[in-house]
């Protein structure tokens, strides 16, 4: 497209579009890489744990046939009768808010494998030796948020919501000994949080958390809550696939092809360009006499408006004399 005026012609490149950034991994692992063996999670990559050397959690290379190493919790009891819940985790630290990517989405294998008969201790009703396993959010400050809870308890089984001092029964049942994928997405701004099953649905835009507390992501942790800590079951969990990302709220739609409608010569002899303009994008106006080494115009940037589906653009430069070529930056507003 070009316009002649009385020194110099201009000439509008088509405008150049950038795709909304994809989510963020915030960390994901297979734990392929893991050493397999008690005690070997933690101190791999950065994995921690509230209790160490007494086989509580580790890496096992085929607790279930096909899946290649996980990791795994429980089984074991600890060493201390005072213990009441086990914790492994990877810290992440993330303000999801003041980063501007509010959205976390969690997705991990998990299965659960009930407690059996050994020679000392015999399972009863009574006894109850079945526990619960937790996958826990807890904020940067170490406070608990919401957790997904697993209740391998006789009279309580199935799937439970927790948002940090109540926990909701999700009318659905894990299946022993079979690894399924839990996903949970949490909006951090809205302080809700929506959670699947092997893709069904758990529940939707539910309370994340009723504390109060600030809502960022310091850790989610797989923990195991004992029922008896004196004398603990030896169920466990399995996990695999480990996966934690953040996103913006919603990536800016793109108009495709994106191309400038109209450029004309104003009363004061200025330049004005024409285009589409995408709500959430924002657009740089640059210009160069060589197309190698390109300025922005002293009218940039702008943010399109979600009420004008069109947006003009006013170049206020003062141009030099012989050709001058002109571009569009678009890109995603942050």
């Amino acid at each position: 497209m070009r316009l002649s005026r009385s020194v110099h012609t201009i000439i509008a490149l088509l405008a150049l579009g950038a795709i909304a950034a994809p989510a963020d991994v915030l960390y994901e692992t297979g734990f392929e890489d893991f050493t397999p063996g008690a005690d070997t999670l933690a101190g791999t990559e950065g994995w921690l744990s509230t209790r160490n050397d007494e086989r509580l959690h580790g890496i096992d290379d085929e607790i279930i046939p096909g899946i290649g190493k996980s990791a795994y919790l429980g089984f074991y009891p600890p060493a201390s009768t005072q213990v009441q819940t086990v914790s492994v985790f990877r810290p992440i630290n993330f303000d999801g808010i003041a980063e501007g990517r509010p959205l976390i989405e969690f997705e991990a294998l998990i299965a659960i494998a009930a407690s059996q008969d050994d020679e000392t201790t015999p399972l009863t009703d009574e006894s109850n030796r079945q526990d619960r396993f937790l996958i826990t959010v807890y904020n940067i400050e170490g406070h608990q948020l919401a957790s997904i809870i697993y209740d391998n308890r006789t009279f309580t089984f199935g799937l439970y919501r927790n948002n940090g001092s109540n926990s909701f029964d999700t009318g659905f049942e894990f299946v022993i000994e079979e690894p399924q994928f839990l996903y949970f997405s949490i909006d951090l701004e809205n302080n809700t949080w929506s959670a699947t099953l092997d893709g069904a649905p758990l529940f939707t835009d539910a309370l994340f958390n009723s504390t109060g507390r600030t809502l960022n992501i310091g850790t989610i942790a797989a923990e195991w809550n004992l029922t008896n800590r004196f004398a603990p079951g030896n169920n466990w969990m399995l996990f695999d696939d480990w996966f934690i990302s953040a996103q913006s709220r919603t990536p800016a739609t793109m108009t495709e092809p994106f191309l400038i409608s109209k450029i004309e010569r104003t009363a004061d002899n200025k330049t004005e360009f024409t285009f589409p303009a995408d709500a959430g994008c924002t657009y740089t106006l640059q210009y160069s006499s060589d197309m190698k080494n390109w300025t922005d115009s002293t009218s940039s940037p702008m943010t399109a408006s979600t009420s004008d589906p069109s947006a003009k653009y006013v170049d206020e430069t003062a141009a030099p004399g012989g050709r001058l070529y002109y571009r569009i930056l678009r890109e995603p507003a942050d």
